[in-house]
């Protein structure tokens, strides 16, 4: 585990682990030690059970793990109990460490072997994390390093705590969620069967909302790049920005199960199984081709806010 440090934040990345988020620790004057994003647990098994996680060489589900793509069909190795390749190639795979300062660290993992990767073509990854203040910032790419193009996309994949726990146990209450996007996808099994549409969801999450009653697992399209996620019994404001590349969202809400506690708000850059979608003649789904030695980057930051409360 490789721990970045400022006064004000800590983060602790598992390079073994896909290069995800072990931890991410706020300090509070008055609170103590917050985690906005739920901890993994001392030995993480799973990538699923991280704070957060990197989505590459694409986001979300395939559908049935079957690629179309240029009129050629590519079957890969199911990875999820509902029979799709999940949430991209890297995320079980061992990063290695390029450098280092005490706030920043850059990984990057080369996926080669065409019998060892559950993605058709040969492809690198990098991610820079660096802590400025009270700012995460992070830099994902993936570089075509085959020798035919290949469509791609990137994610990121955070648990967000509903209610921060501060010293003595005092809670922050419910977090209010602000995404303001344009449209979401209806959905079967995750999937999208139709065009995005605005609906009184997307009407309730850009004017910001709790998520009490919305259990969601939904991709919403037109995102603006800017999300907040407010916890206002602690005074915490998080503020999330992203580069253009990231032009859709997902956000999973349960509101019941082991999950219930978080909340995934997910910037991404591709719509669910948008390989697919793109290759039946969908537009606008995010998806990208690199050609060979080309590569695709998205930038994404969490700021942080304290203002003690009343």
């Amino acid at each position: 585990m490789i721990s970045l440090e400022t006064p004000h934040l800590r983060l602790d990345v598992l390079p073994d682990m896909g290069g995800g988020i072990a931890r991410l620790d706020l300090h509070h004057p008055s609170l103590g030690t917050l985690s906005p994003w739920r901890p993994a647990p001392a030995r993480p098994d799973s990538f699923s059970c991280l704070a957060s996680y990197l989505l590459v060489p694409w986001s979300n589900r395939i559908d049935g793990a079957v690629l179309h793509h240029a009129g050629l069909t590519h079957r890969l190795g199911p990875d999820w109990r509902d029979g799709t390749a999940i949430h991209g190639d890297a995320k079980r795979r061992p990063w290695r460490v390029l450098d280092r300062s005490p706030c920043s660290v850059r990984l990057a993992v080369d996926v080669d072997d065409p019998a060892g990767r559950n993605f058709p073509w040969a492809y690198r990854a990098d991610v820079r994390y660096e802590l400025r203040d009270r700012t995460l910032l992070t830099a994902l790419s993936v570089t075509n390093i085959d020798h035919a193009t290949f469509p791609a996309g990137l994610g990121h994949h955070p648990f967000w705590r509903r209610r921060l726990v501060g010293r003595g146990g005092a809670s922050s209450g419910e977090a209010v969620v602000r995404l303001p996007v344009a449209a979401r996808y209806p959905c079967e099994r995750i999937m999208p069967v139709g065009p995005s549409v605005r609906d009184r969801v997307v009407e309730r999450l850009g004017a910001g909302t709790t998520l009490d009653g919305l259990d969601l697992d939904d991709v919403f399209s037109g995102f603006e790049g800017r999300a907040e996620v407010v916890w206002p019994g602690a005074g915490v404001r998080a503020r999330c920005e992203c580069s253009p590349e990231f032009s859709h969202a997902v956000l999973y809400s349960p509101q019941s199960g082991p999950d219930a506690d978080s909340f995934c708000l997910e910037p991404v850059t591709m719509v669910n199984n948008g390989f697919n979608l793109r290759e039946r003649g969908w537009s606008g789904t995010g998806v990208v081709d690199l050609a060979p030695g080309q590569t695709f980057t998205g930038v994404w930051s969490v700021s942080f806010d304290i203002e003690e409360p009343a």
